[in-house]
């Protein structure tokens, strides 16, 4: 049957895009926890001493 066989190259380059994407997205949630964490450490500092 045609229709999975030109489907297939889309799904393998989409598959093997997503990785890439996936690191993307990792490592900017990754920068936003770590910002969100250095600001609460500096704003609880002065309110605990």
């Amino acid at each position: 049957s045609p229709a999975p066989a030109q489907a297939t190259p889309d799904f393998t380059s989409t598959l093997e895009g997503l990785p890439a994407k996936l690191k993307e997205f990792g490592s900017t949630l990754e920068d936003k926890a770590r910002a969100a964490i250095e600001h609460i450490k500096q704003s609880d500092l002065p309110a605990k001493t």
